[in-house]
């Protein structure tokens, strides 16, 4: 008895020791969460879906995708030109496709035109990045209702990292070192949703360019993403909403790079696909001088020319609707 109750008193004690030590590490996280947390890029979750929420005078177009829709895009001009009023969904290609249609769909209203733009990941990559996962349900807990069953194992498998990745940031807040770009923030939006925090900054993406980039599809994969993008055309359709596809604008010398394994991805998508498809590949693939610091992320030139044959493109499906 005297053995258990000397057992039983080390356990507490080694139990309030690790206590002890995650809260003195974890305070300054706490303290420093407008910073560490409320402040940065995947923080913009909470103000895309409240723009997604927000009542408008007017029909909607709502653009889905990666980090390649948020810097991708014009949204005052597609406004202008279109008549329609823009929300920039964009976030982060490491939350997967079916989190970005997950979170669009329960805000679809009558008459909205949802235009989808996955980058070439997304046809790769099941699950998605579990880190980026992990950080945008950080940012804003109520992610967590747009996470499919598919990602669980994955998110499961790497939650240490999660764990880890916390503590790091508590470290670099309480030392003042958070390393945070002025264009990777939460402030780097507009009120549409458009990153516009690197418009009239100089270009940093000449390592980017010269790096290339080497995709590998698998059929079964991309047709998965297929079936998936077919079953949110066909609810969103129940809803009286538009769904086209528009490719995702890739630096043209990576498209250079990868043009036979594009091409099967391109070919799979127009016999399968059951919704408009807008473009090709090569039709939103941009000189190096079109982008910013990514083959994806295009600068404020880029947007514009990118947001122009978006309009011309869909322009013509907007005005047979009407007709």
């Amino acid at each position: 008895m005297a053995n258990l109750k000397k057992f039983t008193l080390k356990l507490a004690g080694f139990f309030s020791l690790q206590t002890a030590i995650a809260a003195a590490f974890l305070t300054p996280y706490v303290l420093n969460h407008q910073e560490v947390v409320a402040k940065g890029f995947m923080a913009a979750s909470q103000d895309k879906q409240a723009l997604l929420s927000q009542p408008q005078t007017r029909s909607r177009i709502i653009l889905v995708g990666g980090s390649s829709v948020a810097y991708g895009f014009n949204s005052p001009l597609l406004k202008e030109r279109l008549n329609l009023h823009p929300v920039n969904m964009g976030l982060h290609a490491g939350l997967g496709g079916e989190f970005m249609l997950n979170e669009v769909e329960s805000g679809l209203r009558p008459n909205d035109v949802v235009v989808i733009s996955l980058e070439y990941e997304n046809f790769i990559d099941f699950p998605p990045g579990a880190k980026d996962v992990f950080d945008v349900i950080e940012a804003n807990p109520s992610n967590l209702q747009y996470i499919p069953p598919s990602y669980l194992p994955a998110l499961a498998d790497r939650g240490l990292i999660f764990i880890g990745g916390v503590f790091r940031r508590s470290i670099a807040s309480a030392m003042g070192s958070l390393d945070r770009q002025p264009y990777y923030q939460r402030s780097s939006f507009n009120s549409y949703g458009d990153v516009v925090g690197h418009y009239g900054l100089p270009q940093i993406s000449q390592k980017i360019a010269t790096e290339g980039k080497t995709f590998k599809f698998d059929p079964a994969d991309v047709q998965r993403v297929i079936q998936s993008l077919n079953a949110f055309n066909q609810r969103a359709k129940a809803k009286n909403v538009r769904v086209f596809y528009s490719y995702s604008p890739l630096m043209k010398k990576v498209l250079v790079q990868n043009q036979p394994q594009i091409d099967h991805v391109t070919k799979l998508l127009s016999e399968s696909l059951d919704f408009p498809i807008l473009d090709r590949p090569d039709q939103v693939a941009y000189p190096d001088s079109a982008y910013f610091d990514t083959r994806y992320h295009l600068t404020q030139d880029g947007a514009t020319t990118h947001t122009i044959g978006l309009i011309d493109r869909l322009s013509p499906y907007l005005s047979v609707a009407h007709q």
